[in-house]
């Protein structure tokens, strides 16, 4: 697959990243390594976006689309200033519409969105919540990369966790 052909596709797609960015991932990180993760406030969200890339990259599109991840710095008038990670699927020849993608926020709804070009998802957020939070700083990271390093809380190699992870979503659907 290429592009979404219509919106059952891009419904079903929002549902299966809502469920692993909400429940798999941060539910198979509190199993697994509970006092760690607690300390961390179940933040998680660099695994859940690098899975959301290996994901769509390896399982949606079949390698017919680029993923980027993306790391930002965010400051919010109610939750401080926090690193949050994020994806981004590039448009292409067959489908003008990328793919903003952010849900692992623990305490803001998922963000599937379809758009021509990237925004900056400060400004979704700060339009669903009714007040505004600003994104400082962006960068894209290789996620590619970073499948043969450790995991922060389970210490496996990223690609093992991606694997994991899947199998996880596969068996609870």
């Amino acid at each position: 697959m290429e592009k979404l052909d219509n919106d059952r596709d891009f419904a079903n797609l929002r549902h299966a990243l809502s469920l692993i960015g909400k429940r798999i991932v941060p539910g198979f990180l509190f199993y697994n390594h509970r006092e760690v993760f607690l300390k961390w406030q179940w933040n998680s969200c660099r695994q859940t976006a690098l899975f959301v890339a290996w994901y769509l990259t390896n399982i949606v599109f079949k390698g017919k689309r680029d993923v980027a991840l993306y790391e930002a710095n965010f400051t919010d008038p109610y939750l401080g200033d926090a690193v949050h990670a994020f994806c981004w699927v590039k448009p292409s020849e067959e489908d003008k519409y990328g793919l903003l993608i952010d849900v692992s926020r623990v305490s803001y709804p998922v963000l599937v969105e379809r758009m021509t070009e990237m925004r900056d998802p400060s400004t979704l957020l700060s339009n669903r919540m009714g007040y505004e939070i600003k994104m400082t700083d962006l960068v894209e990271i290789g996620w590619e990369s970073l499948l043969d390093t450790p995991e922060y809380f389970t210490h496996v190699p990223y690609r093992d966790f991606c694997e994991m992870i899947y199998k996880l979503y596969r068996d609870s659907t």
